[in-house]
């Protein structure tokens, strides 16, 4: 989106470019993927975590435990999970992450463009 944008605000100006690319956005990308995105299996006809729905059966006869059967899944509330060095590391992770990512981006444009890199090329490269 970052090219077409960057096109849209070329031709029409960035007000008006954003005024264009929100009213357009909606019939392009909002009311198809509220018709097509499913979010569950089980709107696919799909079991989750690929359960059977025929449970095995063992030598004599009798239906095996399934592996949600044998093993019950660990449900945390977010007072338990704020309290563990796993639920830490991984927010600073993905934070440090973010931040430096979105530095970058932020700033490679107007770079670009500081050493006459034309606008639509750094358009594209801040998208890749």
């Amino acid at each position: 989106m970052v090219p077409v944008t960057q096109l849209v605000i070329d031709a029409f100006g960035w007000r008006a470019g954003w005024a264009w690319l929100g009213i357009v956005i909606w019939p392009v990308l909002v009311l198809p993927a509220g018709i097509f995105v499913r979010r569950r299996p089980e709107d696919l006809g799909l079991l989750p975590d690929g359960d059977d729905p025929s449970p095995p059966v063992t030598t004599n006869g009798e239906a095996a435990p399934t592996a949600s059967q044998a093993s019950t899944e660990v449900s945390w509330t977010r007072k338990q999970a704020l309290r563990t060095r796993t639920f830490w590391l991984l927010l600073m992770a993905q934070e440090i992450i973010s931040v430096t990512q979105t530095a970058v981006v932020f700033h490679i444009a107007a770079y670009y463009n500081d050493i006459g890199v034309p606008t639509a090329v750094a358009a594209l490269a801040v998208s890749a």
